[in-house]
């Protein structure tokens, strides 16, 4: 039988372990079930080493990977508590507020954090997907996510891009959990099927579709262009609005459509 409550594995794999309890993720208390084609358990290193379509799932969150390493300790009285899982190759992480999909990663067990690298890093929550180039972490208790280096946000035909994304989930009213807020820092780019708008950070509130950019901004529409510091961008109905810093002035710059274009 592939699958395993680890009160067994503690039982056939250790039997000097067999008379405790089921071990458990930290905090929690609740078992922990390990579902894999081979099993090692390493008394010396402290680890179950899962190999071949492994699987690690208590309390609803499920880690799946080629290759699971979960590192424990040995607490007073001897019960067994899992500290880490280390996840490397086809890495998918799924719980009730999302999935998360990479190559490689560590998930903490006592902050429910989730770090996972390498190519394809993405996450996706309802309607929402972000992805990015260098991390992306999961917040299981806070319902946040963080994505780092070339991170997107995408839902539906609105985009938004950043050198890090922070996206805050939330149960919408169908009891879904979907990205309610992003916050976006460095090279901001909000793109709307009708105009790109860029700045120095901001945040987007993705049910109401609308966006708040800070520093040197730019909204570009067609070969028309406003310039200020500050705007904020109605993505539902198109209408945008720039504001200047004290001191200085908006500047815009409206192509007639009938103008001859200077390149």
């Amino acid at each position: 039988m592939k699958f395993l409550v680890l009160a067994l594995l503690l039982i056939s794999a250790a039997p000097a372990l067999a008379q405790e309890p089921a071990a458990a993720l930290a905090g929690s208390g609740a078992p922990v079930a390990i579902n894999a084609d081979s099993l090692e358990f390493n008394q010396t290193d402290r680890t179950y080493i899962a190999r071949g379509n492994a699987e690690v799932e208590q309390n609803g969150v499920v880690i799946k990977a080629d290759l699971l390493t979960a590192y424990y300790i040995e607490a007073a009285g001897g019960s067994t508590t899992f500290t880490e899982v280390h996840a490397t190759g086809n890495v998918h992480i799924t719980s009730g507020k999302g999935e998360i999909f990479g190559e490689r990663g560590v998930y903490d067990v006592a902050r429910e954090v989730a770090v996972i690298k390498g190519s394809n890093l993405r996450m996706v929550a309802g309607e929402d997907t972000v992805t990015a180039k260098d991390t992306l972490e999961f917040w299981q208790k806070e319902n946040l996510a963080v994505a780092r280096g070339e991170a997107v946000a995408i839902r539906g035909t609105n985009r938004v891009a950043a050198d890090v994304l922070t996206a805050v989930l939330a149960e919408n009213a169908a009891k879904q959990m979907t990205v309610k807020r992003v916050g976006a820092e460095g090279n901001v780019i909000i793109t709307t099927p009708t105009e790109i708008a860029q700045g120095n950070n901001g945040v987007y509130d993705v049910a109401q579709e609308k966006a708040t950019l800070n520093g040197n901004v730019r909204i570009t529409r067609g070969e028309n262009q406003l310039n200020g510091n500050r705007a904020e961008v109605n993505m539902a109905t198109g209408v945008s609005r720039l504001l200047s810093a004290p001191g200085q002035r908006v500047r815009a710059l409206i192509v007639p459509k009938d103008a001859p274009v200077v390149r």
